[in-house]
C-alpha cells in the first residue's frame, strides 16, 4: 500500500490507482490456460523446483471426458482396441478402459506396446496382441505427454501393415512442440511450455502432475 507523502503531486496517487485498474482489467481479459501458464512462469521464476499443474481428481475428470469422448465418436463400435505405451501410458490406457467399460457396452481389448522411447528407430518395438485382434478395428494409442511426437508416431507405425478402421491418439499432457507429423485426437490439457521446461506425470497412491 503506497501512502502519499506531505508535498507529493496528489496525481501520482491518481496515477497509481488508474495503472492498478487498468491491469485487473487486463488480466481479466486473458485466457484462463495463458493466465496459468503466467501463474507457472512466475512462480518458476521465484525460485520453486516444481509447480502442480494437475492433482488426482482433476487427472481423474480428463480422463473421465476423454472416456466419453472416446465412446461418443464410437457409439456404433462393438469392440475397439486400447494400446498403452509402455509406463504411463498403460496406466492411463488402463484406466480409460475401465472407464469405458463402466459408460457403455463397447467390448475393450487391452493392450501395452513397449518401445525405446529416446531410440525408437534402433529398437524392436513389442506388442502382446497378434495382428488378427486389431486388423480392421479401432486402435487407440494412450501415452501420458506428447512432446515432439516421436514416440507417437513410433507406434503408429507399428499399426500401418495392417487395414484398420481408424486409429486415435490419446495423451493426459499435449505440450505442442512436435518434430513430427502427429497431433492428439483427445487431451486431457494442452500446455503452451518452452522446451527447457519438464513435464513430469506421476501416477500411483497420490496422483500428480508437475511443471520443472
Amino acid at each position: 500500500m503506497y501512502i502519499l507523502e506531505a508535498g507529493e503531486d496528489k496525481n501520482f496517487k491518481y496515477t497509481c490507482i488508474t495503472n492498478c485498474h487498468l491491469i485487473f482489467h487486463l488480466i481479466n481479459q486473458f485466457d484462463l490456460l495463458f493466465l496459468k501458464i503466467i501463474i507457472l512462469r512466475i512462480t518458476y521464476f521465484f525460485g520453486m523446483n516444481k509447480t502442480q499443474i494437475l492433482n488426482k481428481k482433476q487427472i481423474h475428470q480428463k480422463l473421465n471426458r476423454i472416456a466419453w469422448q472416446i465412446f461418443e465418436s464410437n457409439y456404433e463400435e462393438n469392440k475397439v482396441v486400447i494400446v498403452g505405451i509402455s509406463g504411463n501410458g498403460y496406466e492411463l490406457a488402463k484406466r480409460l478402459s475401465h472407464i469405458i467399460i463402466d459408460i457403455s457396452e463397447i467390448d475393450v481389448q487391452l493392450a501395452e506396446i513397449n518401445i525405446n522411447k529416446k531410440e525408437p528407430f534402433y529398437s524392436i518395438t513389442e506388442i502382446e496382441l497378434d495382428e488378427k485382434e486389431y486388423t480392421n478395428k479401432v486402435v487407440i494409442l494412450v501415452d501420458d505427454v506428447l512432446n515432439s511426437g516421436k514416440t507417437m508416431i513410433y507406434a503408429v507405425k507399428h499399426f500401418l501393415n495392417v487395414p484398420l478402421k481408424k486409429i486415435i491418439s490419446v495423451t493426459l499432457i499435449d505440450r505442442k512442440h512436435h518434430r513430427f507429423p502427429i497431433r492428439t485426437d483427445y487431451s486431457g490439457l494442452v500446455l503452451s511450455t518452452s522446451m527447457k521446461d519438464h513435464v513430469t506425470v506421476e501416477l500411483g497412491t497420490n496422483d500428480v502432475v508437475y511443471l520443472k
